[in-house]
């Protein structure tokens, strides 16, 4: 009986290390979506201001040209 209760609890010891792998690991994946869409958020953000500064600047050039 003492065997049994022994592997038993061994089993339990596993389990409980595994379920603590399992929430660290969504917890990285999670942390690392945010991170991800973050990026994605501030890239998209540059490349608006990007575009609209082009914008400007052959707005200037086609007046200049006008000119």
């Amino acid at each position: 009986m003492n065997r049994l209760s022994a592997e038993a609890a061994r089993l339990h010891s596993r389990l409980e290390k595994g379920e603590v792998l399992r929430q660290n690991v969504e917890y990285e994946l999670a942390k690392a979506n945010k991170d991800l869409a973050s990026e994605r958020r501030l890239r998209l953000e540059n490349d608006a201001t990007s575009d609209e500064t082009i914008k400007k600047l052959q707005r200037t050039l086609k007046y200049i040209k006008i000119k």
